[in-house]
Protein backbone atom coordinates (compact mmCIF):
# COMPACT_ATOMS: atom_id res chain seq x y z
CA UNK A 1 0.00 0.00 0.00
CA UNK A 2 1.53 3.30 -0.86
CA UNK A 3 2.14 5.70 1.87
CA UNK A 4 0.78 9.94 1.89
CA UNK A 5 3.60 10.71 0.39
CA UNK A 6 4.31 8.47 -2.09
CA UNK A 7 2.94 10.62 -5.23
CA UNK A 8 3.27 7.22 -7.99
CA UNK A 9 -0.34 7.05 -7.63
CA UNK A 10 -2.52 9.73 -7.03
CA UNK A 11 -5.96 9.97 -7.53
CA UNK A 12 -7.28 9.86 -11.06
CA UNK A 13 -9.37 12.93 -10.82
CA UNK A 14 -8.21 16.12 -8.89
CA UNK A 15 -11.33 18.21 -7.30
CA UNK A 16 -13.55 16.90 -10.33
CA UNK A 17 -11.85 18.81 -12.53
CA UNK A 18 -8.07 17.99 -13.37
CA UNK A 19 -7.82 14.54 -15.27
CA UNK A 20 -4.38 13.28 -15.01
CA UNK A 21 -2.83 11.49 -18.20
CA UNK A 22 0.41 10.66 -17.78
CA UNK A 23 3.47 11.32 -15.11
CA UNK A 24 6.35 13.34 -16.81
CA UNK A 25 8.96 13.27 -13.98
CA UNK A 26 9.86 14.58 -10.43
CA UNK A 27 10.16 17.90 -9.69
CA UNK A 28 12.08 19.82 -6.55
CA UNK A 29 8.42 20.30 -4.92
CA UNK A 30 6.79 16.90 -5.95
CA UNK A 31 5.53 14.40 -8.95
CA UNK A 32 4.99 16.14 -12.13
CA UNK A 33 1.57 15.35 -14.31
CA UNK A 34 0.00 16.53 -17.56
CA UNK A 35 -3.39 16.71 -17.46
CA UNK A 36 -6.54 18.02 -18.93
CA UNK A 37 -9.01 20.79 -17.07
CA UNK A 38 -12.49 19.88 -17.86
CA UNK A 39 -13.72 22.97 -17.16
CA UNK A 40 -11.84 24.88 -19.22
CA UNK A 41 -10.95 22.49 -21.77
CA UNK A 42 -6.83 22.48 -21.63
CA UNK A 43 -3.96 20.83 -20.97
CA UNK A 44 -2.23 21.96 -17.81
CA UNK A 45 0.44 20.88 -15.69
CA UNK A 46 0.18 19.27 -12.68
CA UNK A 47 3.16 19.88 -9.62
CA UNK A 48 2.24 17.54 -6.48
CA UNK A 49 3.84 18.55 -3.32
CA UNK A 50 5.11 16.91 -1.00
CA UNK A 51 4.23 16.83 3.07
CA UNK A 52 7.53 17.92 4.01
CA UNK A 53 5.62 21.73 2.23
CA UNK A 54 2.90 21.30 4.50
CA UNK A 55 1.84 24.52 6.11
CA UNK A 56 4.68 26.49 5.17
CA UNK A 57 5.72 29.18 2.48
CA UNK A 58 6.93 28.72 -0.86
CA UNK A 59 8.40 31.38 -2.44
CA UNK A 60 8.77 32.90 -5.30
CA UNK A 61 12.39 31.26 -6.47
CA UNK A 62 11.01 27.77 -5.74
CA UNK A 63 7.82 28.64 -7.95
CA UNK A 64 10.64 29.46 -10.84
CA UNK A 65 12.84 26.68 -10.52
CA UNK A 66 9.81 24.40 -10.66
CA UNK A 67 8.67 25.81 -13.89
CA UNK A 68 11.97 25.45 -15.34
CA UNK A 69 12.09 21.92 -14.53
CA UNK A 70 8.83 21.80 -16.17
CA UNK A 71 10.11 23.40 -19.33
CA UNK A 72 12.44 20.79 -19.45
CA UNK A 73 10.20 17.87 -19.37
CA UNK A 74 7.18 19.79 -21.42
CA UNK A 75 9.18 22.01 -24.06
CA UNK A 76 6.54 24.56 -24.24
CA UNK A 77 6.54 27.74 -23.08
CA UNK A 78 4.98 28.09 -19.94
CA UNK A 79 3.27 31.31 -18.98
CA UNK A 80 1.43 31.29 -15.98
CA UNK A 81 1.02 29.40 -12.84
CA UNK A 82 -2.69 29.29 -12.46
CA UNK A 83 -3.15 28.49 -8.90
CA UNK A 84 -2.78 26.39 -5.51
CA UNK A 85 -4.87 23.97 -4.83
CA UNK A 86 -6.05 21.27 -2.59
CA UNK A 87 -7.89 18.13 -3.41
CA UNK A 88 -7.68 16.43 0.50
CA UNK A 89 -4.08 15.22 1.32
CA UNK A 90 -3.28 16.03 -1.75
CA UNK A 91 -1.78 19.69 -2.88
CA UNK A 92 -0.76 21.06 -6.00
CA UNK A 93 0.31 23.66 -8.05
CA UNK A 94 -1.44 24.18 -11.33
CA UNK A 95 0.58 25.77 -14.23
CA UNK A 96 -0.79 26.99 -17.62
CA UNK A 97 0.97 26.52 -21.24
CA UNK A 98 1.38 29.02 -24.00
CA UNK A 99 -1.34 27.86 -25.75
CA UNK A 100 -3.82 27.81 -22.99
CA UNK A 101 -2.91 31.49 -22.57
CA UNK A 102 -3.71 32.06 -26.69
CA UNK A 103 -6.88 31.67 -26.33
CA UNK A 104 -7.94 32.94 -23.01
CA UNK A 105 -6.57 35.47 -20.06
CA UNK A 106 -7.52 34.92 -17.10
CA UNK A 107 -7.15 36.99 -14.51
CA UNK A 108 -6.36 34.50 -11.05
CA UNK A 109 -3.16 33.37 -13.28
CA UNK A 110 0.38 34.90 -12.16
CA UNK A 111 2.84 35.41 -14.73
CA UNK A 112 5.75 32.88 -14.49
CA UNK A 113 7.71 36.74 -14.44
CA UNK A 114 5.51 37.56 -11.58
CA UNK A 115 6.05 33.90 -9.55
CA UNK A 116 8.98 35.31 -8.52
CA UNK A 117 7.53 37.51 -6.26
CA UNK A 118 5.18 35.62 -4.75
CA UNK A 119 4.59 33.64 -1.81
CA UNK A 120 1.83 31.00 -1.18
CA UNK A 121 1.27 28.85 2.14
CA UNK A 122 0.81 25.07 1.36
CA UNK A 123 -2.16 23.78 3.46
CA UNK A 124 -1.63 20.50 5.70
CA UNK A 125 -3.04 17.92 4.51
CA UNK A 126 -6.13 16.25 5.27
CA UNK A 127 -5.50 13.04 7.54
CA UNK A 128 -7.20 9.88 5.74
CA UNK A 129 -9.56 9.38 8.58
CA UNK A 130 -10.33 12.85 8.97
CA UNK A 131 -11.58 12.71 5.44
CA UNK A 132 -13.59 9.57 5.80
CA UNK A 133 -15.22 10.95 9.26
CA UNK A 134 -16.16 14.05 7.26
CA UNK A 135 -17.67 12.58 4.59
CA UNK A 136 -19.85 10.52 6.72
CA UNK A 137 -20.62 13.48 9.44
CA UNK A 138 -21.46 15.51 6.56
CA UNK A 139 -24.02 12.83 5.39
CA UNK A 140 -25.21 12.40 9.00
CA UNK A 141 -25.83 16.28 9.50
CA UNK A 142 -27.93 16.35 6.77
CA UNK A 143 -30.17 14.15 7.65
CA UNK A 144 -30.27 15.62 11.18
CA UNK A 145 -31.43 18.75 9.49
CA UNK A 146 -33.92 17.15 7.53
CA UNK A 147 -35.46 15.37 10.66
CA UNK A 148 -35.07 18.31 12.75
CA UNK A 149 -36.97 20.51 9.87
CA UNK A 150 -39.89 17.89 9.59
CA UNK A 151 -40.17 18.08 13.62
CA UNK A 152 -40.57 22.26 13.24
CA UNK A 153 -43.17 21.76 10.54
CA UNK A 154 -45.00 19.12 13.01
CA UNK A 155 -44.68 21.52 15.97
CA UNK A 156 -46.24 24.37 13.08
CA UNK A 157 -48.78 22.01 12.24
CA UNK A 158 -49.95 21.71 15.88
CA UNK A 159 -49.66 24.85 16.53
CA UNK A 160 -51.67 27.02 13.76
CA UNK A 161 -54.30 23.65 12.27
CA UNK A 162 -54.36 20.84 14.45
CA UNK A 163 -55.04 23.01 18.04
CA UNK A 164 -57.68 25.57 16.12
CA UNK A 165 -59.26 22.32 14.48
CA UNK A 166 -59.31 20.94 18.27
CA UNK A 167 -61.32 24.04 18.96
CA UNK A 168 -63.42 24.44 15.96
CA UNK A 169 -64.50 21.01 16.86
CA UNK A 170 -65.16 21.40 20.40
CA UNK A 171 -67.61 24.53 19.67
CA UNK A 172 -69.05 22.69 17.02
CA UNK A 173 -70.61 19.88 19.11
CA UNK A 174 -71.65 22.01 21.80
CA UNK A 175 -73.14 23.89 19.07
CA UNK A 176 -74.85 21.12 17.58
CA UNK A 177 -76.68 20.06 20.94
CA UNK A 178 -78.30 23.69 21.39
CA UNK A 179 -79.64 23.35 18.53
CA UNK A 180 -81.57 20.19 19.59
CA UNK A 181 -84.88 21.49 18.78
CA UNK A 182 -83.84 22.87 15.37
CA UNK A 183 -82.93 19.58 12.84
CA UNK A 184 -81.36 21.99 9.45
CA UNK A 185 -79.20 23.42 11.21
CA UNK A 186 -78.01 20.53 13.79
CA UNK A 187 -77.69 18.77 10.56
CA UNK A 188 -75.43 21.25 9.06
CA UNK A 189 -72.86 21.69 12.47
CA UNK A 190 -73.04 17.85 12.42
CA UNK A 191 -71.31 17.63 8.63
CA UNK A 192 -69.09 20.57 9.84
CA UNK A 193 -67.81 18.61 12.31
CA UNK A 194 -67.26 15.59 10.79
CA UNK A 195 -65.47 17.27 8.18
CA UNK A 196 -63.58 18.71 10.72
CA UNK A 197 -62.77 15.10 12.29
CA UNK A 198 -61.41 13.85 8.93
CA UNK A 199 -59.42 16.93 8.62
CA UNK A 200 -58.19 16.45 11.79
CA UNK A 201 -57.44 12.75 11.18
CA UNK A 202 -55.62 13.69 7.73
CA UNK A 203 -53.21 16.38 10.43
CA UNK A 204 -52.77 13.61 12.78
CA UNK A 205 -51.71 11.34 9.81
CA UNK A 206 -49.01 14.23 8.39
CA UNK A 207 -47.50 14.57 11.51
CA UNK A 208 -46.63 11.33 12.11
CA UNK A 209 -45.82 10.92 8.74
CA UNK A 210 -43.51 14.43 9.22
CA UNK A 211 -42.05 13.23 12.52
CA UNK A 212 -42.93 9.28 13.82
CA UNK A 213 -43.24 9.77 17.73
CA UNK A 214 -44.24 6.04 17.72
CA UNK A 215 -41.13 5.03 16.58
CA UNK A 216 -39.21 6.87 19.08
CA UNK A 217 -41.44 5.83 22.28
CA UNK A 218 -42.45 2.46 21.20
CA UNK A 219 -40.13 0.98 18.23
CA UNK A 220 -40.18 -0.40 14.83
CA UNK A 221 -43.29 -2.68 15.19
CA UNK A 222 -46.10 -0.24 16.39
CA UNK A 223 -44.53 2.83 14.04
CA UNK A 224 -44.92 0.40 11.04
CA UNK A 225 -48.47 -0.58 12.06
CA UNK A 226 -49.43 2.73 12.52
CA UNK A 227 -48.14 3.47 9.30
CA UNK A 228 -49.93 0.48 7.55
CA UNK A 229 -52.91 2.03 9.11
CA UNK A 230 -52.61 5.27 7.64
CA UNK A 231 -52.06 4.44 3.88
CA UNK A 232 -55.20 1.84 4.31
CA UNK A 233 -57.42 4.73 5.11
CA UNK A 234 -55.79 6.63 2.47
CA UNK A 235 -56.37 4.42 -0.38
CA UNK A 236 -58.13 1.00 -1.21
CA UNK A 237 -54.88 -0.72 -0.96
CA UNK A 238 -54.52 -4.09 1.47
CA UNK A 239 -51.64 -4.12 3.24
CA UNK A 240 -50.54 -7.36 4.91
CA UNK A 241 -48.29 -6.56 7.63
CA UNK A 242 -45.98 -10.04 9.48
CA UNK A 243 -43.78 -8.53 11.53
CA UNK A 244 -41.75 -10.61 14.31
CA UNK A 245 -41.36 -8.40 17.60
CA UNK A 246 -37.64 -8.73 18.12
CA UNK A 247 -36.69 -8.14 21.61
CA UNK A 248 -33.32 -6.47 20.75
CA UNK A 249 -33.72 -3.19 18.90
CA UNK A 250 -31.78 -1.71 15.82
CA UNK A 251 -29.92 1.82 16.75
CA UNK A 252 -32.52 4.58 16.69
CA UNK A 253 -30.89 5.71 12.98
CA UNK A 254 -30.94 2.19 11.33
CA UNK A 255 -34.69 1.94 12.42
CA UNK A 256 -35.74 5.43 11.36
CA UNK A 257 -33.99 4.61 7.94
CA UNK A 258 -36.52 1.40 7.33
CA UNK A 259 -39.34 3.82 8.50
CA UNK A 260 -38.69 6.81 6.00
CA UNK A 261 -37.67 3.38 3.12
CA UNK A 262 -41.20 2.09 3.70
CA UNK A 263 -42.65 5.25 3.46
CA UNK A 264 -40.86 5.95 -0.06
CA UNK A 265 -42.11 2.18 -0.96
CA UNK A 266 -45.63 2.60 0.00
CA UNK A 267 -45.92 5.65 -1.72
CA UNK A 268 -43.91 4.13 -4.88
CA UNK A 269 -46.47 0.89 -5.13
CA UNK A 270 -49.44 3.04 -4.34
CA UNK A 271 -48.90 6.11 -6.92
CA UNK A 272 -46.64 4.87 -9.03
CA UNK A 273 -46.98 1.13 -9.50
CA UNK A 274 -50.35 0.98 -9.07
CA UNK A 275 -50.39 -1.54 -6.51
CA UNK A 276 -53.43 -2.96 -4.62
CA UNK A 277 -51.46 -5.48 -2.81
CA UNK A 278 -48.80 -4.95 -0.74
CA UNK A 279 -46.86 -7.52 2.22
CA UNK A 280 -44.39 -5.68 4.78
CA UNK A 281 -42.37 -9.06 6.49
CA UNK A 282 -40.19 -8.40 9.28
CA UNK A 283 -38.58 -11.25 10.79
CA UNK A 284 -34.91 -11.95 12.83
CA UNK A 285 -32.85 -14.41 11.00
CA UNK A 286 -29.68 -15.59 13.22
CA UNK A 287 -27.74 -12.12 14.10
CA UNK A 288 -29.46 -10.21 11.15
CA UNK A 289 -33.03 -8.67 10.99
CA UNK A 290 -34.38 -9.16 7.50
CA UNK A 291 -37.12 -7.28 5.83
CA UNK A 292 -39.17 -6.92 3.24
CA UNK A 293 -42.05 -5.42 1.47
CA UNK A 294 -43.35 -7.00 -2.20
CA UNK A 295 -46.25 -5.54 -3.91
CA UNK A 296 -48.68 -6.41 -7.43
CA UNK A 297 -48.01 -3.24 -8.93
CA UNK A 298 -46.01 -2.71 -11.92
CA UNK A 299 -42.36 -3.68 -11.47
CA UNK A 300 -39.57 -0.90 -11.81
CA UNK A 301 -36.37 -1.48 -10.40
CA UNK A 302 -35.09 1.77 -10.69
CA UNK A 303 -37.20 3.74 -8.94
CA UNK A 304 -36.77 7.70 -8.14
CA UNK A 305 -38.92 7.32 -5.09
CA UNK A 306 -36.60 5.07 -3.26
CA UNK A 307 -33.11 5.90 -4.66
CA UNK A 308 -32.05 8.23 -1.52
CA UNK A 309 -33.69 6.15 1.14
CA UNK A 310 -31.60 3.04 0.12
CA UNK A 311 -28.89 4.60 -0.21
CA UNK A 312 -29.35 5.59 3.57
CA UNK A 313 -29.52 2.03 4.36
CA UNK A 314 -26.19 1.39 2.80
CA UNK A 315 -24.67 3.86 4.50
CA UNK A 316 -25.82 2.34 7.94
CA UNK A 317 -24.26 -1.10 7.49
CA UNK A 318 -27.77 -2.71 5.75
CA UNK A 319 -27.78 -4.79 2.51
CA UNK A 320 -30.50 -4.10 0.36
CA UNK A 321 -31.69 -5.76 -3.19
CA UNK A 322 -34.42 -4.79 -5.20
CA UNK A 323 -35.91 -6.85 -8.31
CA UNK A 324 -39.20 -8.49 -9.80
CA UNK A 325 -40.61 -10.97 -7.45
CA UNK A 326 -41.26 -14.50 -9.11
CA UNK A 327 -44.60 -13.98 -9.61
CA UNK A 328 -44.76 -10.57 -11.07
CA UNK A 329 -44.61 -6.98 -8.78
CA UNK A 330 -41.90 -5.29 -6.83
CA UNK A 331 -39.91 -6.41 -4.12
CA UNK A 332 -37.69 -4.73 -2.04
CA UNK A 333 -35.79 -6.57 0.73
CA UNK A 334 -33.04 -5.48 3.18
CA UNK A 335 -30.92 -6.77 5.76
CA UNK A 336 -29.56 -5.12 9.18
CA UNK A 337 -27.26 -6.39 11.24
CA UNK A 338 -28.32 -7.22 14.55
CA UNK A 339 -25.58 -4.71 17.17
CA UNK A 340 -25.56 -5.76 20.53
CA UNK A 341 -24.01 -2.75 22.33
CA UNK A 342 -20.56 -3.14 22.62
CA UNK A 343 -19.87 -2.87 26.42
CA UNK A 344 -16.87 -0.22 26.61
CA UNK A 345 -14.51 1.14 29.76
CA UNK A 346 -15.16 4.21 30.33
CA UNK A 347 -11.48 4.79 29.11
CA UNK A 348 -12.21 2.63 26.23
CA UNK A 349 -15.20 5.38 25.39
CA UNK A 350 -12.95 8.16 26.16
CA UNK A 351 -10.55 6.74 23.29
CA UNK A 352 -12.98 6.22 21.06
CA UNK A 353 -14.75 9.43 20.95
CA UNK A 354 -10.80 11.61 20.50
CA UNK A 355 -10.44 9.34 18.00
CA UNK A 356 -13.29 10.15 16.07
CA UNK A 357 -12.51 13.48 16.72
CA UNK A 358 -9.96 12.99 14.51
CA UNK A 359 -6.53 12.85 17.21
CA UNK A 360 -3.53 10.86 16.48
CA UNK A 361 -2.45 8.18 19.19
CA UNK A 362 -0.06 10.64 20.79
CA UNK A 363 -2.57 13.35 21.00
CA UNK A 364 -5.04 11.40 22.94
CA UNK A 365 -2.46 10.31 25.19
CA UNK A 366 -1.34 13.72 25.66
CA UNK A 367 -5.44 14.58 26.04
CA UNK A 368 -5.69 11.81 29.11
CA UNK A 369 -2.48 12.23 30.35
CA UNK A 370 -1.48 8.53 29.34
CA UNK A 371 1.25 7.12 27.07
CA UNK A 372 0.64 6.12 23.31
CA UNK A 373 1.39 2.40 24.54
CA UNK A 374 -1.31 2.67 26.55
CA UNK A 375 -3.92 3.96 23.83
CA UNK A 376 -2.79 1.21 21.85
CA UNK A 377 -4.26 -1.16 24.22
CA UNK A 378 -6.83 0.41 24.41
CA UNK A 379 -7.29 0.61 20.79
CA UNK A 380 -7.32 -3.27 20.16
CA UNK A 381 -9.70 -3.86 22.55
CA UNK A 382 -11.75 -1.16 21.02
CA UNK A 383 -11.52 -3.00 17.76
CA UNK A 384 -12.13 -6.13 19.13
CA UNK A 385 -15.17 -5.10 20.39
CA UNK A 386 -16.79 -3.27 17.70
CA UNK A 387 -15.57 -6.24 15.36
CA UNK A 388 -13.72 -3.58 13.05
CA UNK A 389 -10.41 -3.31 11.73
CA UNK A 390 -9.42 0.86 11.22
CA UNK A 391 -9.60 3.76 13.08
CA UNK A 392 -12.04 4.96 10.52
CA UNK A 393 -14.85 1.58 10.58
CA UNK A 394 -14.14 2.63 14.69
CA UNK A 395 -15.31 6.25 14.47
CA UNK A 396 -18.17 5.29 12.24
CA UNK A 397 -19.98 2.55 14.12
CA UNK A 398 -19.44 5.05 17.28
CA UNK A 399 -21.59 7.87 15.30
CA UNK A 400 -23.71 5.21 14.07
CA UNK A 401 -24.51 3.86 17.63
CA UNK A 402 -25.20 7.44 18.64
CA UNK A 403 -22.22 8.15 21.10
CA UNK A 404 -20.43 10.95 19.45
CA UNK A 405 -22.33 14.10 20.04
CA UNK A 406 -21.82 16.73 16.98
CA UNK A 407 -22.62 20.44 17.83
Amino acid sequence: MNEPWDFSDPPAVLNNRYHLRAILGKGRLGAIYRASDVIRGYDVVITFIAPTHSGVEIEGAEFTNEIQIIQQLMHPQIVALYGLEQDGRWSYLVVDLLGNAQQESRQNSIPVVSAQNATLTVPAPIPLLAQDVQRYTASEDTIAAVEAERKHLVSMLQQHLTEPLHLLLSQANAYEQSFSGQPIAQMAVSVLATIARQLLQQLRDLEADLHPQTLETLGLVPALELLAGQFMRATNVHIRLILERIPERLPMPSELAIFRLTQAALTRAIHAAHATQITIRLERQSTQVRYSIIDNGIGDENSIYLNSACQRIKQLGGAIEMGIHSRGGFELSLLFPLVVTPLLTPREMEVLLLLAEGLTNKQIATRLIITPRTVNFHLDNIYLKLNVNTRTEASIVAMRMGWVKRE
